[in-house]
């Protein structure tokens, strides 16, 4: 009796830690980066299609590719409100060398304008080369922002960053991957190892929807959608105001370093 007892605990017990490792699990995307040894400019990135992925589970699509001194990152957001709320908010790119979706290291561009909600109707279409803002911030974590970089010394860094604002939002990163006196924003992670990135906008606050502006009456190209004084109705008898908000972006993954 005293052993069927014991057998019955060790089922409940392997059960529970079955289900525990399977939800935790799920909920974590774990990527293999791509290594050419070559050594690589940022555009880079995007000709190698080979490399890139597309997550369903995060609606995004995604290449990371290292030779031994660099890291390099193409994002993409399929989501147009994506878009919206990385012109509007900003986006953080946080790196956790450790694997654990901790905010270690974090690069914020573009720095984000809120403004966008408000006024006339303005072109959010940017290509490449006219980055929004000209300077990057470097954070230590969520809090402590540790230095403000003018774009045109990211280079001395060992940093690239690129990015584009089209019919989607592009973002392709070059970072240092080991930290030393000549690179101290780097991301210190081990080959054959888990590291986590974060591609993070800042929660949305109550203040910055009060007012439902161009944002929401816009199309991607910045084009009015509304017609006459109250705006035309879309499709489905809806207005332009009752169209899709911005929503933040919270977007992790474990990349393993090859």
């Amino acid at each position: 009796m005293f052993g069927n007892n014991h057998k019955v605990i060790f089922f409940i017990v392997a059960n529970l830690i079955f289900v525990f490792l399977f939800f935790t699990g799920c909920s974590k995307t774990i990527i293999r980066s791509k290594r050419y040894d070559e050594i690589m400019d940022i555009d880079t990135i995007s000709k190698k299609n080979n490399s890139k992925l597309y997550l369903k589970e995060k609606d995004i699509i995604i290449s990371i590719l290292n030779n031994d001194r660099y890291l390099y990152i193409y994002f993409l957001p399929k989501s147009k409100n994506a878009l919206k709320q990385i012109m509007k908010q900003g986006l953080y790119v946080w790196f956790d060398p450790k694997g654990n979706k901790k905010k270690v290291l974090g690069l914020k561009f573009p720095l984000g304008n809120k403004n966008l909600s408000r006024g006339g109707n303005q072109n959010i279409d940017h290509k490449s080369d006219d980055n929004i803002g000209k300077k990057i911030e470097i954070y230590k974590d969520e809090n402590e922002l540790v230095e403000i970089i003018p774009f045109v010394m990211l280079d001395s860094y060992g940093i690239e960053l690129k990015t584009e604002f089209t019919n989607n939002f592009i973002y392709q990163l070059k970072i240092p991957i080991k930290k030393d006196i000549d690179h101290p924003f780097a991301i210190n992670c081990e080959p054959g190892k888990e590291f986590s990135i974060g591609f993070v906008t800042p929660e949305i606050k109550l203040s910055d929807n009060k007012s439902k502006g161009t944002m929401d009456n816009m199309n991607i190209s910045g084009k009015d959608r509304g017609g006459g004084k109250g705006g035309s109705k879309g499709q489905g008898g809806k207005t332009p105001n009752q169209t899709e908000r911005p929503i933040a972006i919270n977007k992790w993954i474990n990349v393993i370093l090859d």
